[in-house]
C-alpha cells in the first residue's frame, strides 16, 4: 500500500527467504527497504536491504543482558544448547 500512496514500507524480518518465502515475495516486492541481519540471506532483494550486524535473537539471550537461573534450567531441564536448537537460532556460536 505504501508504494501505491507514495509512502515508504520498511519490512523487518530476520528469516532467511527459504523460510519465508510466501510471505518475502508478496511483502519484499513493495517495500521501500527490508531491514534485515546481514547473516539473513533476503533472496534476489539485496538492493533493497538495510543491513545491520546483529539478531533480535542474540540480544534475547547475550550474557550480558541475560542469565538464566541455573535452579530454573536444571528444574525443566533445559541446557544452553536445547535453548538455541528449538528456536532454530543459527546465528548463535558458542
Amino acid at each position: 500500500m505504501g508504494r501505491i500512496f507514495n509512502i515508504p514500507s520498511f519490512i523487518f524480518c530476520e528469516d532467511d527467504y527459504n523460510l519465508v518465502k510466501e510471505f518475502a515475495n508478496l511483502a519484499y516486492l513493495w517495500a521501500k527497504h527490508i531491514v534485515s541481519p546481514n547473516i539473513c540471506s533476503i533472496g534476489k532483494w539485496k538492493s533493497k536491504r538495510f543491513g545491520y550486524n546483529g539478531s533480535q535473537k542474540t540480544g534475547y539471550l547475550h550474557t550480558n543482558f541475560f542469565q538464566p537461573d541455573p535452579e530454573t534450567l536444571i528444574k525443566y531441564g533445559i541446557f544452553k544448547q536445547d535453548i538455541v536448537d528449538k528456536l532454530n537460532i543459527r546465528h548463535i556460536k558458542g
